[in-house]
C-alpha cells in the first residue's frame, strides 16, 4: 500500500475486530472509544482499501495478510438470526436503516489455497451471512442491483399458490411431510373442511371432514394424534367437544370434553400434555388454565391467568411456555408472560412477566424457530390494522421487527413451522376472508465447499 492508503495501528485493530464479526458497539467497548469514533475509523478504512462492506474489508485484509488467518476446517455454514450485527458503515448501529449487504465477486487467486486462508474465507462468509440475516430481522430486506453478478437478493417472503378457498380461523397442525388445516370460517359460514398440503408436491388434498364444524379453535399434535378442543360452532356458541384426528388412519374420534365450552383460547402441547389458556365461554373471556393428560383422558384446571384473555397465543420455547398478546374483550393486550407448570404444582407462583409486545395485538399467529418466537399478523385495535411482524429472543428478552410482508396478512391466519420457514394460510383483512398462502423464510443456510490445501493438507 502507498502512504495514502496505509492503515494506522488503530485502524488495523478495528479491522481485525470487524473480521471476528464484532458490531460497532462491541468494538467501541473493546477499545474504550465511542461508537461514533468507530464509524469514522471504518469510513476511513473502507476508503483506503476500496471496500464497500464489512465482509469485503475482512476478505481484503485476509488476502493482504493484514490480519492473522484463523485456523480450522469448517465444511458448512449455517446462518442463524443475530441480534447485534451491523451491516453498513454509515448506519452501523441502526439496523432499521440497513438496506443491504454486498457480496463481492470472487477475486483472482491461486487455484489451491493454504488451508488456514480457506478457513479464514469461510469465517468471513459466516460474518456476511450473520450480518445479512441480522439486517433482515432488523426490518429491511437486502436490495439487489441489476446487472451486478457479484450481488444477490434473497427474499424473506415467498408467495405460494393460494388455498383452494378463502378462509380464516382455521386450526393447523404439521404432520410429517404435510400441513393440515381444520375447519375455520369462509363466506359460506363455519366449515367442516379438512385440507392437507403435501409439502413435497405442493398439492392440496381433501381429507375426512370434521365431525363438528368449528372455527377459532386450535390444534396440537400429541404422539400421532391431532387434538382440536372446542371452537365456535354454527349456532354461534362455543363447543366443549374435543375432536381428535388420526392422520395415519384418516379417522376421527373424541376424548373427554372440556370442563366448559370454549373457543378463542391459546393452546400448546408441552411435555406430553395439552395446556389451554383463557378463551371465550359464549358470554365473556375467561382466565382459566386447563391441562389434558392423554394417558388418563382427563382435563384438570390449573390455576388462572392474570385476567380474562382470548385470542392470545401460547408457544413452547426454551423449555417453558410463553403466553403473548390477546384481548380482554375491551382492549388489545401487550402482555408477554412465561408460565412454569412445575412451580404451580409446588404451590409457587407459576407466572413471570417478560418484555411487553411492541404493539398490543390479538388474533395473530406465533411459532418457535431456532430459539426465537415469530409473531405474525393479527389486529392491533378496532380499526383492523395489522401490526408489523416481530421476532422475540427469549434468552435476551428482546424484540426485533422483521421485514414487512408484500401482502396484507390480516388477522385470524394460521401458521405452521416447517424447518427454517413459517407457512401462513388465509386470514381476514378488510372484512374479507383470504385465500393466500405465504411463506416467511426465517433462516438461510449455505453450504461452502472445502478446497484442498497445499501439500495435500
Amino acid at each position: 500500500m502507498t502512504s495514502e492508503t496505509e492503515l494506522s495501528e488503530r485502524e488495523l485493530e478495528i479491522l481485525e475486530l470487524v473480521a471476528t464479526g464484532a458490531s460497532n458497539k462491541e468494538i467501541a467497548q473493546k477499545l474504550v472509544i465511542s461508537p461514533n469514533t468507530v464509524k469514522v475509523h471504518l469510513r476511513n478504512i473502507f476508503a483506503k482499501i476500496g471496500a464497500s462492506s464489512r465482509t469485503e474489508a475482512t476478505m481484503y485484509a485476509i488476502r493482504a495478510g493484514l490480519i492473522p488467518a484463523p485456523v480450522g476446517e469448517p465444511a458448512a455454514v449455517g446462518m442463524m438470526p443475530d441480534d447485534d450485527l451491523s451491516l453498513d458503515v454509515d448506519t452501523a448501529d441502526d439496523l432499521e436503516e440497513a438496506s443491504g449487504v454486498q457480496v463481492p465477486a470472487p477475486a483472482a487467486r491461486p487455484s489451491r489455497l493454504p488451508l488456514a486462508a480457506l478457513a479464514a474465507v469461510l469465517v468471513a462468509a459466516v460474518a456476511l451471512l450473520l450480518a445479512w440475516n441480522g439486517g433482515l430481522l432488523g426490518g429491511r430486506t437486502p436490495a439487489s442491483q441489476e446487472g451486478d453478478p457479484g450481488q444477490t437478493r434473497l427474499q424473506n417472503w415467498q408467495p405460494q399458490e393460494p388455498m383452494p378457498q378463502p378462509a380464516g380461523g382455521m386450526a393447523v397442525a404439521r404432520y410429517e411431510n404435510s400441513i393440515i388445516l381444520f375447519g375455520g370460517e369462509a363466506e359460506s359460514g363455519i366449515s367442516a373442511v379438512v385440507r392437507r398440503l403435501n409439502l413435497d408436491s405442493g398439492e392440496w388434498q381433501s381429507l375426512e371432514p370434521l365431525p363438528q364444524p368449528v372455527t377459532f379453535a386450535q390444534a396440537a399434535l400429541l404422539g400421532e394424534r391431532i387434538y382440536i378442543p372446542g371452537g365456535e360452532t354454527e349456532d354461534g356458541g362455543p363447543s366443549a367437544a374435543v375432536q381428535v384426528y388420526d392422520p395415519r388412519q384418516g379417522q376421527w374420534s373424541q376424548v373427554a370434553p372440556l370442563p366448559v365450552p370454549l373457543s378463542r383460547y391459546a393452546l400448546v402441547a408441552f411435555e406430553g400434555q395439552l395446556f389451554l389458556f383463557g378463551g371465550w365461554d359464549g358470554q365473556q373471556y375467561v382466565d382459566t388454565v386447563f391441562t389434558y393428560q392423554p394417558g388418563e383422558d382427563r382435563w384438570q384446571q390449573r390455576g388462572s391467568l392474570s385476567g380474562p384473555r382470548g385470542f392470545a397465543v401460547a408457544v413452547s420455547a426454551a423449555n417453558r411456555i410463553y403466553l403473548m398478546g390477546g384481548t380482554d374483550g375491551e382492549q388489545s393486550l401487550d402482555l408477554n408472560q412465561v408460565y412454569f407448570p412445575q412451580r404451580e404444582l409446588a404451590g409457587e407462583d407459576a407466572w413471570e412477566d417478560r418484555s411487553a409486545l411492541p404493539e398490543a395485538r390479538y388474533g395473530f399467529s406465533a411459532v418457535e424457530l431456532a430459539d426465537h418466537i415469530y409473531l405474525i399478523g393479527g389486529q392491533a385495535g378496532e380499526d383492523g390494522q395489522t401490526p408489523p411482524a416481530y421476532q422475540y429472543h427469549p434468552q435476551t428478552d428482546t424484540w426485533m421487527e422483521v421485514p414487512a410482508a408484500p401482502v396484507e396478512l390480516g388477522a385470524f391466519l394460521s401458521a405452521a413451522r416447517v424447518d427454517t420457514r413459517v407457512h401462513l394460510f388465509g386470514g381476514q383483512a378488510g372484512g374479507a376472508w383470504l385465500d393466500q398462502h405465504t411463506v416467511y423464510q426465517a433462516i438461510f443456510s449455505v453450504q461452502l465447499p472445502l478446497v484442498q490445501g497445499q501439500g495435500g493438507e
